[in-house]
């Protein structure tokens, strides 16, 4: 999984450091204190932006860093939009048909992004809380044939805090 580099940021945040391995193109959230990484479950998740570059386990008694790559070790400040257009491939496998510019982009598990709201098992629609908090909107379609790939998508990353209710 990958971020593509045809993107436009417009604001990015380096408050928070690495707790784990990740690849760069999903959502970032707050796991506690300063620390970031992607949320095992989506519901109750506080969504901080995209993540800009890998962060690997390295280790420097086997060899030097690679200057070249976009990697950094775990620990180290993460580098995530928090503002911008993206295209990502951290699309959930879950997300069953097409996507098309203008649906809602919600956080899924595992820094995933899908079109499906999570809604409150205790809330009836259609005032029912919706509780993956949603991270922005698509921009494109997905730009492969599913199945074999789940293919790219434009995001435009708009992060806000707090569950929503739907509109019904």
């Amino acid at each position: 999984m990958a971020l593509r580099p045809f993107r436009q940021i417009m604001a990015t945040n380096n408050e928070f450091v690495s707790s784990a391995a990740m690849e760069r193109g999903g959502v970032v959230s707050v796991a506690s204190g300063n620390i970031g990484s992607y949320a095992t479950e989506a519901s109750g998740a506080v969504p901080l932006g995209i993540l800009l570059n890998d962060i690997e386990d390295l280790n420097y008694f086997r060899g030097r860093e690679q200057l070249y790559r976009a990697a950094h070790d775990i620990g180290s400040i993460l580098a995530i939009a928090t503002e911008g257009d993206v295209e990502t491939d951290f699309l959930d496998p879950a997300i069953t048909g097409t996507i098309s510019a203008g649906d809602p982009a919600y956080l899924s598990s595992s820094g995933w992004i899908t079109t499906r709201p999570q809604f409150s098992e205790t809330d009836v629609e259609p005032n029912a809380l919706v509780v993956n908090p949603r991270v922005g909107v698509f921009i494109s379609g997905d730009h492969s044939v599913r199945g074999v790939g789940l293919g790219w998508a434009r995001v435009r990353i708009q992060i806000r805090q707090g569950a929503e209710r739907t509109l019904g």
